[in-house]
């Protein structure tokens, strides 16, 4: 049927023998490409004139064709639903967004795991394994309550590094009814390297924090100023400087370093 001189049907038959191929025998897009592209390459050398190179058309009139046959408007259709087709079957390669049901879902495992959450008892008294089981949990409830609250997609530069001192608390709003939050500001985010000069003229990085009681899992209020006394109280045991991470590199053998924060491998 693919004959080097084209009929006006070939377009339709170049259409269905890609869908065919694709659709009823399972092949992937690499197949259509394959056979649009040697069926555009058949076609170009057809003539030695190149009469059918370029965009198909068929002449009524004359009753002949020019142009290519697989540039028609049904081969193109046919190959844009083949790769319709491939996305849709296709295998996910990057994390798929965290749902608020699947959040609660890990918060209240969570929660189940390390019963010590709810009243921690002195550090001197806490085993290593216990201290150890306290602080994943905890550490994991901020991180993932920060995430979900202010959308950061990038949780290394956007959380693991941020300090201390880009974090202003017990601050309370300008009109009449003073609410208290807290703010947060992300400096080192992606593509933020370039606007640090003018970063006083923008403000989409600053974050302004309120409790969410209604929201457990999400409750980045309640679970930062929890994660915050216990770095406090069971990790440094001092209060938390200016220049001090919120989420530690901890080495081997337990010990925190605040002027480091942990590493993208840690986090994940």
């Amino acid at each position: 049927a693919f004959y080097e001189t084209p009929n006006r049907a070939l377009p339709w038959a170049l259409a269905t023998f890609i869908s065919f191929k694709c659709f009823t025998n399972s092949c992937g897009q690499s197949t259509a490409e394959g056979i649009h592209a040697g069926f555009q390459k058949y076609w170009d050398r057809a003539d030695v004139e190149g009469l059918y190179q370029g965009p198909w058309r068929w002449d009524e009139e004359a009753n002949c064709a020019f142009g290519n046959p697989s540039t028609a408007y049904d081969v193109q259709e046919t190959i844009s639903a083949v790769w319709k087709k491939g996305g849709e079957d296709g295998i996910w390669t990057h994390s798929g967004a965290m749902s608020l049901q699947y959040l609660e879902c890990i918060y209240a495992w969570s929660r189940q795991q390390c019963s010590m959450l709810t009243s921690l008892p002195p550090a001197t008294t806490m085993l290593l394994t216990e201290r150890y089981n306290v602080h994943k949990h905890l550490g994991w409830q901020a991180l993932s309550s920060i995430g979900w609250t202010v959308w950061t997609r990038y949780i290394y530069s956007d959380i693991g590094q941020s300090e201390m001192e880009t974090s202003h608390f017990n601050c309370v709003t300008e009109d009449c009814f003073r609410i208290p939050h807290w703010q947060i500001s992300l400096e080192q985010r992606k593509n933020w390297q370039n606007k640090m000069i003018n970063l006083c003229e923008i403000s989409g990085h600053i974050y302004e924090i309120y409790p969410q009681p209604e929201l457990p899992a999400a409750d980045l209020d309640y679970h930062m100023k929890v994660w915050i006394s216990y770095l406090e109280t069971h990790v440094y045991g001092r209060a938390l400087q200016d220049e001090d991470y919120f989420f530690p590199s901890i080495n081997v053998n337990g010990v925190a370093h605040p002027e480091r924060p942990m590493s993208h491998d840690i986090v994940q």
